[in-house]
């Protein structure tokens, strides 16, 4: 059994390495309300159903690119097909991932390859409040990005280590963690860069929060 998790950083804020996307919806009226709803449900790691994903998204600046990156997030994270083959064989639980359309930023020119949302789906309550230096909804702002070596102040219970690979915590909003094997995989094909992760022991220690 694997002692650790993996904590990404990638969901708190636009950083280098990530492209600005926009699901196309979010500019209609009609749909606006409903879809800034569902971005709210997809940060908290809720189920989302595919009806109410958006069928395209595009760049918001920037010139139209030939080929995506292998992960992108702004509102939603966006991955190519190599990467997500990597996600497919693990246990997603009531995540998955969601063909979708890429554009440029005229939206209406189409960026060459298949593309998929990945949604969260998840949740489970495995920080050890008592052990951690860290109070239940504290400003995931503060979280330090992870560094190579950093001991932190959040621990988890080894319930972490059961149900799905990839899932957001109860208490603590916008902070997306993966499975030591998932994380594991992408390490191996090189493709964990960009999801700025961090090793997380379990019951020792993760990336800390600053401030009290």
């Amino acid at each position: 059994m694997n002692d650790y998790v993996w904590h990404s950083h990638v969901m708190l804020s636009d950083k280098p390495g990530t492209v600005p996307l926009r699901g196309i919806n979010y500019h209609e009226d009609e749909r606006g309300k409903e879809y800034l709803e569902m971005l709210d449900a997809y940060e908290q790691g809720a189920p989302i159903q595919a009806a109410d994903l958006p069928s395209h998204v595009c760049f918001r600046r920037g010139q139209v690119r030939k080929q995506l990156n292998y992960l992108n997030a702004a509102d939603l994270w966006v991955l190519n097909a190599e990467v997500a083959e990597i996600f497919r064989s693990f246990d997603l639980g009531a995540g998955g991932l969601y063909p979708v359309g890429l554009l440029g930023v005229d939206r209406k020119t189409p960026v060459e390859g298949e593309h998929y949302i990945l949604v969260f789906g998840n949740r489970k309550d495995t920080i050890d409040y008592e052990k951690s230096k860290l109070r239940p909804g504290m400003d995931p702002r503060r979280l330090k990005p992870p560094e190579e070596g950093d001991d932190g102040k959040l621990v988890f219970k080894r319930e972490a280590l059961r149900g799905p690979d990839i899932w957001l915590e109860e208490n603590l909003r916008r902070a997306v963690f993966f499975s030591g094997p998932l994380g594991d995989a992408l390490k191996k094909a090189k493709k964990h860069s960009r999801f700025r992760i961090g090793k997380c022991s379990v019951q020792v220690g993760c990336p800390s929060f600053t401030g009290p």
